[in-house]
């Protein structure tokens, strides 16, 4: 699937970084998978006591991490931010919907159906993980107007990416 990105990526005349960027290959897939290991052996931030506070009243006060809810991630064409994004969903105890840019989309598909189905072999409840497959900019749009199902927008990408989500978006958005 990734060479059917590569060449529509060439056919657009994207610059080589940009290609180096899209295109996968051994060594590429084994950082993913590294990354992913590396994930999972993180400390479980689900419960982790951040902060105590005791109150002059005698009152205590506990920080303390908890998932989000369902998180959009819109990136561009890095394959390996759909890996990351969903192990660090998984891991904080998070939904998401993962919407990748159009020259990847073939590799976002194919990454999203396997980890997509390995967690789901664990016991991972279905519509955990969600992917928008379409490459069109209005539905980016829609997503960013569903603030009663979508709890936070992470975009990842340039910065036009990021000031266009923070522009259009009714939902937070926490930009890097």
């Amino acid at each position: 699937q990734n060479v059917k990105d590569v060449r529509f990526a060439k056919g657009k005349g994207l610059t080589g970084s940009l290609i180096d960027r899209l295109t996968l290959d051994e060594s590429k897939l084994k950082k993913i998978a590294d990354s992913l290991a590396a994930i999972a052996k993180l400390p479980d931030p689900v419960g982790r006591v951040i902060s105590i506070t005791r109150r002059p009243n005698g009152l205590t006060i506990k920080k303390v991490g908890v998932p989000m809810g369902v998180i959009l991630i819109i990136y561009e064409s890095r394959p390996n931010v759909t890996a990351d994004c969903m192990a660090l969903c998984l891991k904080s105890g998070n939904s998401v919907i993962l919407k990748g840019g159009s020259e990847a989309l073939h590799s976002n598909a194919s990454i999203y159906r396997i980890l997509n189905q390995a967690a789901m072999k664990k016991g991972i409840p279905p519509g955990a993980f969600a992917f928008v497959g379409k490459s069109d900019r209005n539905s980016v749009k829609q997503f960013l107007s569903l603030n009663h199902f979508i709890d936070l927008v992470i975009p990842r990408g340039g910065e036009g990416l990021i000031r266009e989500v923070a522009k259009v978006s009714k939902i937070p958005v926490i930009k890097h």
